[in-house]
């Protein structure tokens, strides 16, 4: 059982990191009334499509950290996957490595970019099907929203693993260049 509940937080608890000062810097504009017009709970429970409702409100140092923390998201899994959650506290050395293996980095961001964009595209597309339109009826069928829920969790799943193949590839090929030793 530990080795399906310790990988499940790290998994939140990877996310929990990289996006700490985002949170926190939601939380403050909230209390402090500079963001008003959102609903929060939507916007956290709706998935990945809601969450571009944050960008709408045209903060632009929300936006600088939600991409910081997105960016940081490769490199956080590797140190907490094999370091643990001390690793993450070593931002020189963090920095360092991402320094030293740039261009693969680089790539391994771009194609995390483009399986998030894969995942948003058919949120929105579920989104679309399962609206009905005016004068067609009474909308979609049960069966139709799950399975297009069904499909949508399989892909998100899919492009989960994807990800993580990827990030574990990084490692495996550039490791002589990480500033980190993991034995």
């Amino acid at each position: 059982m530990e080795d399906l509940i310790r990988p499940l937080f790290a998994w939140i608890g990877s996310w929990a990191v990289v996006f700490f000062p985002a949170t926190a810097y939601l939380i403050a504009a909230w209390h402090m009334g500079w963001l008003p017009g959102i609903n929060w709970m939507q916007a956290a429970l709706g998935g990945a499509g809601s969450f571009w409702q944050w960008f709408s409100t045209g903060d632009l140092l929300l936006i600088i950290l939600v991409c910081l923390g997105m960016a940081a998201w490769p490199i956080t899994v590797l140190c907490i996957a094999l370091g643990g959650f001390t690793e993450v506290y070593r931002v020189d050395l963090i920095l360092l490595t991402i320094i030293r293996t740039f261009p693969a980095y680089l790539l391994t961001l771009a194609l995390m970019g483009l399986a998030i964009l894969v995942l948003v595209g058919l949120e929105n597309l579920t989104a679309n099907r399962l609206t009905p339109t005016p004068g067609a009826g009474p909308g979609p069928s049960l069966g139709s929203a799950i399975g297009m829920g069904i499909l949508s969790t399989g892909v998100r799943v899919y492009l989960d693993i994807v990800l993580m193949r990827l990030i574990g590839l990084y490692y495996h090929h550039f490791k002589d260049r990480f500033a980190m030793s993991w034995g």
